[in-house]
């Protein structure tokens, strides 16, 4: 499978590990950190995890600027962060594995 195709099931299962999530909110994030560390040539898996979750961190820290408070506690939320964002590859591992 395609690169472009792997992100495509990204797109639709993310949404749906998060939604019961205090990181559903910043969903659009999580799911952008996953491309762009997906696309990067040569990068490992704990390389590409650091960079979702700096771009998720991103997303906490735009949430809560909008809020005018904090809304997510990007402390509290960082191991949540990195288990959804593995949560999210393997989930969409596992849909390529059984199509």
């Amino acid at each position: 499978m395609n690169l472009k195709s792997w992100l495509g099931i990204v797109k639709k299962v993310a949404p749906a590990v998060l939604l019961l999530t205090p990181l559903a909110p910043i969903a659009p994030f999580i799911i952008l950190g996953i491309e762009i560390a997906e696309k990067i040539p040569g990068a490992s898996g704990p390389e590409k995890l650091e960079i979702a979750k700096a771009i998720a961190r991103v997303g906490i820290n735009a949430a809560n600027a909008k809020a005018d408070s904090p809304v997510i506690d990007p402390e509290a939320v960082d191991q949540l962060v990195t288990s959804s964002i593995n949560a999210i590859v393997a989930a969409t591992n596992l849909k390529v594995k059984v199509q």
